[in-house]
């Protein structure tokens, strides 16, 4: 128990492996060591681990955990592992694919990503970066094969989809359905009592039991019913709840209940006004709040694009208005203009690169100088899987891809990636 503590405290003890007994509490405390040591030297503790499993009686499956960890973690820092990927597991290989990736080391990305089940391999993420791995790695046929790959995904609605159209110089795919707009299919679902309760709670500002509702009588019907339920709720007005439950029902390809345009008139003003397109902040408003007026997040955000107060009244101030309270968020007027604001400012200290700027509104100017600091010259696309955080990740691609949608959708196509967001310099 000591000799963990001291290695916990002071992970290079791990180095003089004399220190550690061969029963289970020493080789508890040395796996303990040899991981802890990893994160200051993944390459150090990998060799040292080459010894350690010839001196101590480490079982199979203490074996198999350690050379998975360590060498994801060697992997983090850009070595690309040598022994191959032969008895990873399927999150192991993700991982040190994803390292790979994000180190530009295509010839091991490639090798890491063919490893994966191919469940997961044809996964849109990892086909792409397939693709984009054998385009820039060496030989004649690899950017040939490359391309194949993304040709197989360039017709998907996705981020990955839309990045492989992009690679091609095809033109994205929205693969919309039509709404059925059956009137009568959506009388019937009246006669089902959660869907009538959920009306009435709707229409008395009752929000959390007419979810609730919504919920219980969703999960009871087929799946056309599904489908006529989710358009009688985009009819009612209630559009968060409408492009939530498109989701949870997997009907993705209804477009226009997915991707609503409520109050376009102020989004086209507001957008004037901080000389942003309409559809980058429709997308913005789509992955922020989903166009509900009165979200709250946790960290006490409010309104469609998702403001915290105290930069609400900054943004106030630079503009010269009266600063707004909790309550004028919940006002459609006042957030989109001052969230418009605030954006487009973060777009003109980025030199336009949506995906800068979109990392830097979801997680602080601060984090984004972080993460580009000793950059020489990156992709846009390798750096925003280089984001340590998986929301701010998320949301990065969320923008990205919900503006390629609304541009479409606007009549006003634009680039997946314009010429100046293809690359990310430091600082």
């Amino acid at each position: 128990g000591k000799e963990y503590l001291n290695v916990h405290l002071h992970p290079s003890r791990a180095r003089r492996l004399t220190r550690f007994a061969d029963d289970a509490g020493g080789r508890r405390a040395l796996r303990h060591g040899l991981l802890r040591y990893a994160k200051d030297d993944a390459d150090a503790a990998l060799a040292l681990w080459a010894t350690a499993r010839q001196r101590f009686a480490f079982s199979a499956a203490e074996q198999r955990f350690l050379d998975e960890r360590l060498t994801v973690a060697a992997a983090a820092e850009g070595r690309a592992p040598g022994d191959g990927p032969t008895g990873f597991s399927s999150d192991a290989l993700e991982q040190v694919a994803l390292a790979m990736v994000r180190h530009q080391r295509w010839s091991a990305a490639a090798e890491w990503i063919r490893a994966m089940p191919a469940s997961l391999g044809a996964q849109p993420r990892w086909r792409y970066w397939l693709g984009r791995a054998l385009i820039e790695g060496e030989g004649e046929e690899k950017p040939r094969q490359g391309r194949a790959h993304l040709a197989e995904i360039a017709a998907l609605r996705t981020y990955y989809g839309f990045l492989a159209a992009h690679d091609l110089g095809r033109e994205p795919s929205l693969n919309a359905r039509p709404p059925a707009g059956d009137r009568g299919a959506q009388r019937a679902l009246l006669e089902t009592p959660s869907v009538l309760r959920m009306r009435e709670l709707y229409a008395a500002g009752d929000l959390v039991n007419a979810r609730r509702e919504w919920r219980f009588a969703q999960r009871r019907l087929a799946p056309e019913q599904q489908h006529h339920l989710v358009e009688m709720t985009a009819e009612m007005g209630w559009v968060e709840q409408a492009v939530f439950g498109a989701r949870d029902a997997e009907l993705g390809d209804l477009v226009a209940v997915r991707f609503p345009m409520p109050h376009l008139s102020l989004y086209r003003r507001y957008a004037t006004e901080a000389d942003l397109p309409v559809h980058l902040l429709l997308a913005v408003s789509r992955q922020e709040s989903a166009f509900h007026a009165a979200a709250v997040s946790g960290a006490g955000a409010r309104g469609l694009m998702q403001l915290m107060p105290a930069t609400a009244r900054l943004v106030a101030d630079r503009l010269r208005v009266a600063r707004p309270n909790a309550r004028d968020l919940a006002n459609p007027h006042v957030n989109l203009r001052l969230g418009a604001h605030h954006f487009a400012e973060l777009m003109q200290d980025y030199g336009g690169n949506r995906a800068l700027a979109a990392a830097a509104y979801n997680a602080g100017q601060s984090r984004v100088k972080r993460w580009r600091k000793g950059i020489d010259e990156m992709p846009t696309t390798v750096w925003i899987e280089r984001i340590p955080f998986r929301e701010t990740r998320d949301y990065v691609k969320g923008v990205i891809a919900f503006d390629c949608v609304y541009s479409r959708l606007l009549g006003q196509p634009a680039p997946v990636l314009a010429p100046r967001e293809q690359v990310v310099t430091g600082n």
